[in-house]
């Protein structure tokens, strides 16, 4: 029944639904394709003569899913693929997450790279580039999602760094699907510590030493890794501290991280090779360094202004192209 609903569900528009448009008298319609009904958007937006202004955030018909009903059947995956590709090429902007996802997606003539926009900093934060204590065990932070893949490289890594009087580790997140017995033995040593409001997050990320970025080295999300970027990349930068990125080399926030020296890579799928990396990090000078690198990428490619003026600029452009309306 849901892989039908995948289908079919999305392709009639209600009639509240379409009444509410026609009184609104939208310029344009706006939608984030990460879901079946975005296809809704693409055939209201047909339905009404107006653009279409798309959001590719993922290449969701082939992503992580929390449950296993939610997961397309191969060729229904393949179908909703065909619909996420024609929207694409119908939207008058077509903004894409990386360079891999308007790669993968193919030429466009309005297609800018729109990475996830982080919240405003606060105007009174001032970057404290001094290096962390030795004489203190060196705090690692992660937060974000601890299931699937990202849930098992992040309990992998708990149990590499648990001895380690050198290394201090933090996860923060919904819960985990991780075996009672793991869930567990996370909680028992303080390293899982749940989901935080982000003003709470806030202060342990200004805390921590360094900050650690997962993505999956599974064969079957390549493409998602290819084409995805992962908000807590921009979040982290915002704090000044080093960000170490664990994933394959072609994934996104790996090559970002580094053509822009905004992070330190680990590129195998290697437990001990991060920890190594984060040894790394007890030198003072390569700590600066990429505490640096971090802030340089939060004042340029990761600074909030400048991601929503990417954004309103070219909205206002397909507009004025069909002599509507710009926005704000």
């Amino acid at each position: 029944m849901r892989q039908f609903e995948m289908v079919v569900e999305p392709c009639r528009i209600s009639l509240p639904v379409l009444d509410a448009a026609r009184a609104f008298r939208p310029d344009a319609i706006f939608t984030i394709p990460d879901n079946t009904l975005s296809w809704t958007a693409y055939r209201l937006a047909h339905r009404l003569g107006v653009p279409l202004i798309t959001d590719f955030q993922d290449w969701w018909p082939r992503g992580q899913f929390t449950l296993k009903l939610e997961e397309p059947f191969p060729w229904i995956a393949s179908w909703l693929e065909s619909r996420f590709r024609r929207m694409y090429r119908f939207s008058g902007v077509a903004f894409c997450t990386s360079a891999g996802m308007r790669k993968t997606l193919g030429p466009h003539p309005s297609a800018p790279i729109l990475y996830p926009c982080p919240a405003r900093r606060n105007p009174d934060f001032v970057p404290d580039f001094s290096p962390p204590d030795g004489s203190r065990p060196f705090t690692l932070v992660y937060a974000g999602t601890v299931i699937n893949d990202y849930g098992r490289s992040v309990l992998r890594l708990a149990r590499a760094v648990a001895d380690l009087p050198s290394i201090k580790f933090e996860v923060y997140g919904p819960p985990p699907d991780w075996s009672p017995y793991d869930y567990a033995w996370m909680d028992a040593r303080g390293i899982y510590r749940g989901l935080l409001p982000f003003d709470q997050l806030k202060a342990r990320l200004h805390d921590a030493d360094a900050c650690l970025v997962v993505m999956s080295f599974s064969q079957k999300l390549e493409l998602m890794m290819r084409t995805s970027f992962t908000s807590k990349f921009l979040e982290y930068v915002q704090f000044a501290k080093p960000v170490v990125v664990w994933g394959p080399e072609y994934c996104q926030p790996v090559r970002v991280a580094r053509a822009s020296e905004a992070g330190l890579t680990v590129e195998r799928d290697c437990v001990d090779d991060v920890v190594t990396a984060l040894e790394s990090l007890r030198r003072r000078e390569r700590w600066t360094e990429l505490a640096r690198g971090a802030w340089s990428a939060a004042n340029g490619i990761f600074d909030h202004e400048r991601i929503h003026q990417i954004f309103r600029e070219s909205i206002n452009d397909a507009l004025t192209t069909v002599g509507g309306k710009s926005c704000r």
